[in-house]
């Protein structure tokens, strides 16, 4: 029985990110900090290709190398999401090497001793601490930070809280660009979806009960509008070209996924929708998987559209949904695109807008992929989903 739609839950934490920079003595002691950090996961994840699996004797080997608790405490948190990684995948971790990545990473507490995080500390708007190895020793170290105007007064609150010890999360500085004396870093803060949600709503409710299938694609995002009875009443495309751009930066993509599901989704509110339905990024991964595996395209380009395909665009559209009131929701993506194909001759549509209106129905019940399913003769091998 299928289980088709399901409800799309947000993630469980959001991640915020701020700007700051490293000059000098902190740019060298923030390079001893990662050296050992990245050193201290290396060294973990080999004595787990080794058959070492208790945590506490990964937590010892992690701290040998590394030299702080809480860092590295924060090794084996990426240790273990590339374990976790690889099994999904189907990847043997024999074969995992890691890229040379210079950030370093803390998990905190609300404890008084952490005050948030102990190593890497919100203590305001746009202050932190962050702890860093000088050579002989471990030192907190107070920097600036530049953090995006829209979300001052959340990260006021956050340093509110944790310096009240009321909230603990988990937070990375990662390095986006170095030179011998100055670092461009990212500072990321996990918190809990539910404090980022009450600062972040605009709408509490929908204007209406309509439905926006949402087709995504690499470059473009399709919505087709139906009432309950699964008439169209509208559709609407946001195009996106540069998104697919191999020089677009991981900054700039993001902050364009960003600008076009807030689009998407106020658009979507406007127009009466109370529930949005996209296709489920878990079925719909593997599916990509299997086509890529099975055919020419194995293009370092075509992958990476994968990804931005399935990681960062609905993702997106499922953490932002509830800013607006809408629910949003899963189903199944087999055959939709070749479904699509054959709706968009009869209907005059565009075959992205087809498949946005087929999601739709299916979030209805009315079950347009059993038809296919059942009287087309085409060979599954040539779906493209």
């Amino acid at each position: 029985m299928s289980t088709y739609p399901k409800k799309a839950e947000p993630p469980k934490e959001v991640t915020l990110r701020a700007r700051t920079v490293l000059e000098n003595d902190l740019a060298y002691y923030f390079y001893i900090t990662t050296t050992r950090f990245r050193a201290g996961v290396i060294k973990t994840l080999d004595y787990i290709k080794n058959g070492t699996t208790s945590i506490t004797a990964l937590y010892n080997v992690a701290y040998s190398v590394i030299g702080n608790k809480r860092y590295a405490d924060g090794a084996i948190l990426i240790v273990r999401e590339i374990v976790e990684s690889t099994k999904g995948l189907g990847i043997p971790l024999d074969k995992v090497k890691l890229r040379d990545w210079p950030l370093i990473q803390s998990r905190g507490s609300p404890r008084p001793e952490d005050r948030g995080n102990r190593n890497i500390r919100l203590v305001g708007r746009d202050e932190a601490k962050i702890m860093l190895f000088n050579g002989s020793s471990w030192i907190r170290y107070e920097v600036n930070i530049r953090v995006p105007r829209i979300y001052n007064e959340l990260f006021e609150t956050i340093a509110k809280l944790g310096m009240n010890c009321k909230l603990g999360y988990l937070a990375r500085l990662v390095a986006l660009d170095m030179s011998y004396n100055r670092v461009y870093c990212e500072l990321q803060f996990s918190i809990p979806y539910e404090l980022y949600l009450e600062y972040r709503r605009r709408y509490s409710r929908p204007l209406g009960d309509n439905i926006a299938g949402i087709d995504v694609n690499v470059d473009r995002v399709n919505l087709a509008i139906i009432d309950k009875r699964g008439i169209l009443r509208d559709t609407k495309t946001f195009h996106y070209p540069s998104l697919s751009s191999i020089t677009l930066r991981s900054d700039q993509r993001r902050s364009l996924v960003h600008r076009i599901v807030h689009e998407a989704l106020k658009y979507a509110h406007y127009h009466s929708v109370s529930t949005i339905v996209l296709e489920d990024p878990e079925i719909l991964g593997y599916l990509k998987l299997r086509w890529i595996r099975s055919s020419k395209r194995k293009n370092s380009r075509y992958n990476r559209r994968v990804s931005v395909f399935k990681s960062s665009i609905i993702d997106e559209f499922i953490l932002h949904a509830s800013e607006y009131g809408l629910s949003p929701y899963y189903v199944d993506p087999a055959y939709t695109s070749k479904l699509a194909e054959l709706a968009a001759k009869d209907m005059g549509l565009d075959r992205h807008i087809a498949s946005a209106y087929i999601i739709a129905l299916e979030y209805l019940g009315l079950r347009p992929k059993q038809i296919i399913k059942k009287y087309s003769k085409i060979n599954k091998k040539s779906y493209q989903i």
